[in-house]
């Protein structure tokens, strides 16, 4: 088991004894999906759909750039708190991963993307219709698998 240590800060690996994991590393800081961020050597196009989610969440808060991590361990975080341990988790284990974190911001469930949008952009958030919530939904699946394609997004 890994073990985290305050030294480093919280959500930091000391003395990780496992194998690195090596995969393509693509995409732009901020844009980068969880596939990438967990290594995951199966790496498709909905990547791409996952940073077009970013987009329309970035227009949809008003908040540029929305994640804007120094490196994929803050990224990762970043992605965290607002799906929380649970999904993040599950996320993990998809991609041959462990999810463990100590980071008291995490929460435990997802954020809801309404709740969100609320919190972040009160103004524009009630003339959000619930199906571009629903869109938002289906870009951000941290399961790249059943991220929604781009052909289906256009429909």
């Amino acid at each position: 088991m890994v073990q985290l240590t305050g030294q480093l800060g919280p959500g930091y690996f000391n003395n990780d004894p496992r194998a690195a994991m090596k995969a393509s590393r693509a995409g732009t800081r901020g844009f980068r999906a969880p596939e990438v961020l967990f290594k995951s050597p199966n790496q498709t196009t909905a990547l791409d759909v996952w940073s077009a989610g970013v987009i329309l969440l970035t227009l949809l808060t008003r908040r540029y750039p929305f994640f804007h991590s120094s490196d994929d361990f803050d990224a990762i975080v970043e992605i965290a708190n607002i799906f929380g341990n649970e999904e993040m988790a599950m996320a993990a284990k998809l991609y041959g991963r462990k999810w463990n974190c100590n980071i008291p911001s995490v929460p435990v469930k997802h954020v809801t993307w309404p709740i969100l949008c609320e919190k972040l952009n009160p103004t524009l958030a009630s003339e959000i219709p619930e199906e571009c919530y629903d869109l938002l939904r289906e870009c951000l699946n941290l399961n790249s698998v059943k991220r929604i394609t781009a052909r289906n997004a256009l429909k």
